[in-house]
């Protein structure tokens, strides 16, 4: 039988993104810009405007984005279907990881483009390399929601779970900066530190070590995908 390639797959994959993977990162940075105008109304300063608008990049599009991911594979409605042909549910799972970080990006490609030329951007100079201040946390969070979903195989739990750690390391996030070896951990850190007080290279480390735990976090979902038993005792618990 052959394959279902391109574009007759797309339409299916959308709308199982639906509400929650394509509309949350919209709904976000619309959020983000009401808080702004409320500010503004306020008269609250410029600076302190950018510095909202730009941590939202950081602070709320990788976040849902994990939930997202967490969610739309907990919920999988064909999944009896799908386990009798595992690599196609393997691959359905990595389409759905590839459109909700794909989508996820381009939402915040053209939000921190917008910033850049309204003049709000906040972030320092280089303005490619600061891409990173959202994309490995977008790779962390989205590879662990996956992870929490096909271990745990409950939106709920799922969902907790991966609040529960946001949550920590916005409120803790401060205390865990001051050593090392902790920072290197922090999804948040571009927000929580005032660069270069941070210091642009441990903060390169530390978006590094976020991309290179996402990776291996994406191999443990990989590993369990393979597993046609695991899924079972997943679902039907």
């Amino acid at each position: 039988m052959k394959s279902t390639i391109g574009p007759e797959w797309l339409p299916y994959e959308l709308r199982q993104l639906g509400k929650v993977g394509l509309a949350m990162p919209i709904f976000v940075a619309l959020g983000f810009v009401g808080i702004a105008v409320a500010m503004a109304l306020t008269g609250t300063g410029t600076e302190q405007i950018a510095r909202r608008l730009t941590s939202g990049l950081e602070i709320a599009l990788p976040f849902v984005a994990g939930l997202a991911a967490a969610f739309v594979v907990a919920d999988e409605p064909a999944l009896d279907l799908q386990l009798t042909v595992l690599t196609r549910y393997r691959t359905t799972v990595l389409r759905r990881l590839a459109l909700i970080v794909g989508w996820t990006a381009l939402v915040a490609i053209l939000w921190a483009v917008a910033l850049r030329l309204l003049g709000l951007w906040a972030w320092p100079e280089p303005f490619l390399l600061m891409q990173l201040g959202w994309l490995s946390p977008l790779l962390w969070y989205v590879s662990f929601g996956v992870l929490l979903a096909l271990l745990l195989r409950s939106r709920m739990a799922s969902g907790a779970v991966l609040g529960g750690i946001w949550v920590f390391q916005y409120v803790l996030g401060g205390a865990l900066g001051f050593n090392y070896w902790t920072s290197l951990l922090l999804s948040l850190s571009t927000t929580t530190y005032q660069l270069p007080f941070f210091g642009i290279e441990q903060w390169l480390y530390n978006r590094l070590v976020l991309i290179a735990t996402a990776l291996l976090m994406t191999l443990g979902a990989a590993l369990i995908l393979r597993n046609n038993e695991t899924l079972v005792r997943g679902g039907d618990g």
